[in-house]
């Protein structure tokens, strides 16, 4: 009882305080009420005088703001009466409620104890076998002479093997590396005009805008009342201009005559050429104010996608500041990082294929290598121009993301041979190389890098040789 007393009293307070407003709102209203209509009784005699041709349209254009100033002072005021007057309904409504009981806390609910039983499989048997052998058998052309047949054996082989030949074959090179999507330029939209008022924002972050396309609108009403001052104070200049041109052209006309004098005719031709420069100056005034009025509206400077927004309705931002930011072009690069050792391989336009962190795919070509190579980590900058190859992840890529790819450095001719031809023991890699009285010799060499399900052989002990096929038969 005592929280829905201090509610009530809490209540009455805020009452009273929306109808202390209340009360004042409409005393000023009355005062502002009699203010525009002796403001608009001022406004009428002056447009009267002005189309009699007794008045100046400067005079009725300070007349027609001050109108408008007094009525926008009245709709404030009776905006604040209408709020003054929800609130005062609103708290008193929501003081003549009573707490409601607080609700019964819920009864516990029987458990019930779920009893697990797992299952455990039973382990599966070893089974013996024989091995596999893979035997690459390599025929050696080492030394020189004729070949001579080889007699017959009358024993019984112990293994059928079929032989192959390493091949000579192109192997693509390529270099690994690693580093960042980024956009590939960024344009910053900002406010031209000082001290306008955002009215409405017309895009968001990941909209793609063409150039000229409308961003944000400003609040205008002062901008039109400017340049309409403008365009009456050049109205004003040229009327001036032509009555100065008037009394010059006729001063010219008295001068040799004698009717006036020197000095007189020369004040009459410099008030011609000073009412004509008045118009210049005032035709330039109003050329700015419609300039100006033009920036009540913020245009995307080229095509792109919106990366970034500050840009609130009712801001009222200063000149130059920063609203939006625009990825040009909505295109992406890649940023690769590049040891200076290997720097020295890559050219502009080389082919790279890109894999971004969300498994998206891009391809490009280099456009540009940086000038300069950070002396902390001894690393250069490749700048790659990519676009998205078509996948199950394609368009997922964004600037920041973090991206591995390869250049491709073209291809270069080398010994290379079967996977199965290779046997690895103890660290070192091994072939099988086939001797004329058909018996096998085990010869150790080099293997490099693996293209497809060859390998590369760095180093021979013969010649180029005959060998056989991975495929093998026990006999």
């Amino acid at each position: 009882m005592a929280l829905y007393t201090a509610r009530v009293r809490q209540a009455v307070r805020e009452v009273e305080q929306a109808l202390v407003t209340l009360e004042s709102a409409r005393a000023r209203s009355e005062d502002a009420r009699t203010a525009v209509e002796g403001y608009r009784t001022s406004f009428v005699a002056t447009e009267s005088l002005y189309r009699s041709g007794l008045g100046s349209l400067i005079e009725l254009e300070d007349q027609r703001r001050v109108l408008l100033a007094a009525e926008t002072a009245l709709v404030s005021l009776q905006r604040e009466r209408i709020a003054a007057g929800s609130r005062c309904t609103a708290r008193w409504a929501a003081g003549g409620n009573r707490p409601a009981p607080e609700p019964a806390p819920p009864r516990p609910r029987p458990t019930t104890r779920i009893r697990t039983v797992m299952l455990q499989r039973p382990t599966a048997r070893a089974r013996a076998g024989w091995p596999l052998l893979a035997l690459v058998l390599l025929l050696s052309a080492c030394g020189g002479g004729e070949k001579t047949e080889a007699k017959a054996t009358t024993g019984k082989p112990a293994l059928t093997v079929t032989t192959t030949a390493p091949v000579q074959s192109m192997l693509p090179v390529t270099l690994e590396a690693n580093g960042n999507l980024a956009a590939w330029q960024e344009a910053s939209v900002g406010a031209e005009a000082n001290g306008l008022r955002i009215a409405e924002v017309l895009v968001n972050v990941g909209d793609r805008v063409r150039a000229g396309q409308p961003l944000a609108r400003f609040a205008s009403d002062t901008l039109r009342a400017e340049a309409a001052q403008g365009r009456a104070s050049l109205a004003e200049a040229e009327a001036n201009a032509a009555e100065a041109a008037n009394n010059a052209q006729r001063a010219r006309t008295l001068q040799q005559t004698g009717a006036m004098s020197a000095s007189q005719i020369n004040q009459y031709l410099t008030a011609e050429s000073t009412a004509r420069a008045r118009v210049e100056a005032a035709r330039a005034v109003l050329q700015s104010q419609q300039v100006r009025l033009e920036q009540g509206v913020l245009h995307a400077p080229d095509d792109g996608v919106i990366s970034a927004r500050t840009a609130t309705v009712g801001a009222v931002t200063a000149a130059g500041t920063e609203l939006f930011r625009l990825i040009r072009k909505g295109r992406l690069e890649w940023r690769a990082e590049v040891t200076a050792t290997e720097l020295g391989r890559l050219t502009p336009g080389t082919r790279a294929i890109v894999t971004a962190a969300s498994g998206a795919r891009l391809e490009g070509r280099v456009r540009m290598i940086a000038p300069t190579v950070d002396p902390q980590s001894r690393t250069a900058l490749v700048y790659v121009d990519v676009s998205p190859l078509p996948g199950p992840a394609s368009g997922s890529a964004r600037a920041g993301m973090f991206a591995r790819g390869e250049f491709d450095l073209g291809a270069v001719p080398t010994l290379t041979l079967p996977q199965p031809a290779v046997v690895v023991r103890e660290g070192f890699s091994y072939v099988f190389r086939v001797n004329p009285d058909n018996r096998v010799t085990q010869v150790k060499v080099q293997i490099g890098r693996a293209a497809g399900d060859r390998l590369q052989v760095l180093s021979r002990r013969c010649p180029p040789m005959r060998a056989t096929s991975p495929a093998v038969a026990a006999s």
